[in-house]
């Protein structure tokens, strides 16, 4: 059984590049560490002191680079910390025992989402199963955005 859910969850994985063909009216991206079939809402921890931040929901965004980041960047332990924003059209990544690893972007129907704030990030409360999925690596970070790594471990390139 589990066998053939992966089976069908590969089939739906595609090449990342058409990312930026996809219809941003409709469908929103996600980015997660792990292969799903479903995506779920889960508890977020995020200590900017921003209630939106923190909602048991599905969080999405109308960027598949935000999506891919989302994707890419892990914590190695509990004594490490990532945090990352927008500065002048340039990502500024900063954090501790940080890494870079293979990941996934989900398109999702927006139809489930409400905006949360500045028409960039909306979340979702109920489990949905994703329209496409795309494996994404580290380096597809710098296809997206003009970054600034101030992390104990240099993204690859």
């Amino acid at each position: 059984m589990r066998r053939s859910i992966m089976r069908a969850i590969q089939k739906r994985i595609s090449n990342v590049y058409p990312l930026i063909r996809i219809d941003r009216e409709n469908f929103l991206f996600h980015g997660s560490p792990w292969l799903l079939s479903k995506v779920e809402p889960r508890k977020a921890i995020c200590t900017t002191g921003i209630p939106e931040n923190n909602l048991n929901a599905i969080y999405a965004t109308t960027s598949s680079g935000i999506a891919i980041l989302h994707a890419v960047l892990r914590i190695r332990s509990k004594h490490g910390y990532l945090h990352w924003g927008l500065r002048n059209r340039k990502v500024i990544v900063t954090g501790r025992n940080v890494r870079y690893r293979t990941g996934y972007v989900y398109v999702l129907p927006r139809e489930y989402f409400a905006p949360v704030r500045n028409g960039l990030f909306y979340v979702a409360t109920t489990p949905i199963i994703p329209y496409k999925i795309f494996r994404v690596e580290p380096q597809m970070l710098h296809e997206y955005f003009d970054m600034e790594i101030n992390t104990d471990v240099p993204c690859p390139h």
